[in-house]
């Protein structure tokens, strides 16, 4: 069986790992259930957790104005820090379903006997409680003897693009501190048909979603993208429930709706004690 290794970012959760209310905690338990080696890129105050025998804590500083650049330099550090066969670049809101273990890891082996550099899962997006979606397929699973050549940096061919997806590497930025590349095309990219939970606004109230999302819509103006989420804490809270409010009629009628069962074991208290006043209670119904 591949050394498996995760990593993942607690850099943009503020001065304490619940700041932007994140289900860290329940995240983290599934990717050490999972994986055989955890790293966590940490830019706040976070005093280490779980299996330390898995768990490698890298310390590294993200203001809370920060700069776009940050996201794929912390990315970076993880990868780096990692020492698996495979490398799972893993958000603090993914959670991997105890029930999609066995087969994600059959299929992460076989694709290494088949010489596979790089995998792709399914964000499987919660919309609320009852509903979620697949939203789309990330390419994540870095094999580890790669990571010199496929990093996250600027894709030359599309400078617009997010800066958080890997890239065949050709060289680098000094200014913003970022190899650059070009974007892996999908024929290099092998999917694992796993879909990993994704609980990024679930557990937020409005307050936090509004400061979350102007902050976001700060970070990418500063780094030349379009202005998308209103320039006020109020407006870009207006703008998120703007966008979930038609997901949610894309979604009405494609879906079975979700039970607590069909969400992670690791996931289920915190499900059961959701309010109406966190997102996904309800969805703030109207």
């Amino acid at each position: 069986m591949n050394k498996i290794s995760i990593f993942t970012t607690l850099g943009n959760i503020g001065n304490t790992p619940d700041y932007w209310q994140y289900a860290w905690r329940e995240a983290l338990d599934s990717y050490i259930d999972f994986a055989d080696e955890v790293v966590i890129v940490c830019g706040g105050k976070f005093e280490g957790y779980g299996n330390f025998e898995k768990v490698k804590l890298i310390q590294s500083d993200w203001a809370y104005d920060f700069s776009w650049e940050t996201i794929a330099q912390h990315f970076n550090a993880g990868l780096d820090a990692c020492t698996g066969d495979w490398i799972m670049k893993m958000d603090i809101d993914y959670c991997i379903h105890e029930k999609d273990m066995p087969n994600l890891k059959a299929r992460m082996a076989k694709h290494y006997e088949e010489q596979w550099n790089l995998l792709s899962f399914v964000k499987y997006t919660v919309l609320n409680q009852h509903r979620a979606y697949q939203k789309v397929k990330l390419p994540f699973i870095i094999r580890g003897n790669m990571k010199d050549i496929i990093r996250f940096g600027i894709p030359t061919d599309d400078e617009t693009s997010a800066w958080g997806y890997p890239i065949f590497v050709d060289g680098f930025d000094e200014k913003r501190g970022l190899p650059t590349g070009t974007s892996i095309p999908d024929s290099n990219i092998r999917d694992t048909g796993v879909n990993i939970f994704n609980y990024d606004n679930t557990f937020r109230d409005k307050e936090t979603t509004g400061k979350h999302f102007l902050r976001f819509s700060n970070a990418r103006e500063k780094a030349g993208f379009p202005r998308e989420w209103g320039e006020t804490e109020e407006e870009a809270l207006q703008k998120f429930q703007d966008m979930m409010w038609s997901r949610l009629k894309k979604t009405t009628g494609c879906y079975h709706p979700l039970t607590l069962d069909c969400h992670p074991k690791y996931m289920h208290e915190r499900i059961k004690s959701l309010t109406p006043d966190l997102y996904g209670y309800n969805s703030w119904k109207r």
